[in-house]
């Protein structure tokens, strides 16, 4: 049917949804899209082709994914779990025609130019060439990289919010309320980054696509950048399926999710009381022993070690190597610091 085809390859949120029909007259303001059937679906489909360069870039350029598609299939994932809330194939397309264009209008900049000046022919082909291959390579490149960049962003942000998330689930679920009347509270008392868009896409995924709550659930679960909510999701899902109680689950993987996080906190710490002994080893006592080895060869007349004064040396490492060498220590830090 079109209506999975679409539910399959975009990932429109519900605002975008509404004001892209009603911006085009294909629906009603009042109109509710939980009763909508699919011939909204296959309007939504012809306004996107409508649009501008969207039909050059899926229709066209996508067809380069052709060429190896196991190279794309990782690519087209991630952006489903991006949250960039776009076609992948409209993504993956335009990659490739704005790379195109660039190419395009730097070798039109360089035939003027070599018409203006007669440039030697060498190095036009020679920038023709560049012209050609850099914006393929940076374009495409930084496009490949972007997604999974932010599904790992995603992805930590959703497992530290986890523990919380269920802990504060286990305590709504004494009211004895259906999962997604559950979800709804969660939505509406908590804040939670980005696991709160993964569970405002189990609602949009009832309300606007009349999807019933099991199923909703199992769509988020199997589309989600972590591997932590994939668990949850398929055991609350495992837990209503077989009548099981819901509570104790919950009251079972908060405490566990609970241990986790303290745990991990707790090696990080003890990670940094490490780190603090080699910085203290590599940055502040290794340069004082240094200056003071270097003080000593100064006094020696015509002295060089690696072809340089040592006090030029001195100079070196304290200006530059030292900075050098914190920066990347900071840099260290901040990748391996577990997000709050």
């Amino acid at each position: 049917m079109l209506k999975e085809e679409f539910n399959e390859n975009n990932n429109f949120s519900e605002n975008d949804v509404i004001k892209l029909l009603q911006k085009k007259n294909l629906i009603s303001p009042k109109r509710k899209m939980k009763t909508a059937e699919d011939n909204i679906f296959y309007k939504i489909m012809l306004v996107m082709r409508a649009s501008s360069l969207k039909p050059l870039a899926i229709n066209v350029f996508y067809k380069f994914t052709k060429i190896y598609p196991p190279f794309f299939e990782p690519l087209r994932n991630a952006i489903i779990k991006s949250g960039l809330e776009i076609d992948p194939q409209l993504y993956i397309g335009s990659l490739f025609m704005i790379s195109t264009f660039t190419s395009t209008i730097l070798m039109g900049i360089l035939m003027g130019l070599y018409a203006a000046r007669e440039f030697n022919i060498i190095i036009l082909v020679s920038g023709i060439m560049l012209s050609l291959i850099f914006p393929i390579i940076i374009i495409v490149t930084a496009g490949y990289v972007y997604p999974f960049y932010l599904v790992n962003k995603r992805e930590k942000s959703i497992k530290n919010n986890i523990p919380f998330m269920l802990n504060h689930l286990y305590a709504i679920s004494y009211a004895s309320l259906s999962i997604e009347r559950a979800f709804r509270m969660l939505i509406e008392m908590g804040e939670y980054g980005e696991l709160n868009k993964e569970i405002e896409k189990i609602l949009k995924r009832i309300d606007v696509f009349g999807d019933d709550a099991i199923k909703a659930i199992r769509y988020v679960a199997s589309n989600t950048p972590s591997e932590d909510l994939k668990s949850v999701l398929f055991g609350i899902l495992s837990i209503i399926e077989s009548g099981g109680n819901l509570r104790e689950y919950l009251a079972e993987k908060s405490q566990y999710a609970l241990f986790t996080y303290s745990l991990e906190r707790k090696k990080y710490l003890e990670a940094l009381s490490t780190y603090a002994d080699i910085y203290t080893a590599i940055l502040i006592a290794a340069p004082l022993f240094l200056v003071a080895i270097l003080a000593v060869i100064n006094v020696i007349p015509e002295s060089k070690i690696l072809g340089m004064e040592p006090i030029t040396l001195m100079k070196v490492g304290t200006y530059v190597l030292i900075p050098i060498v914190n920066l990347i220590f900071l840099g260290f830090l901040t990748l391996t610091q577990p997000e709050i």
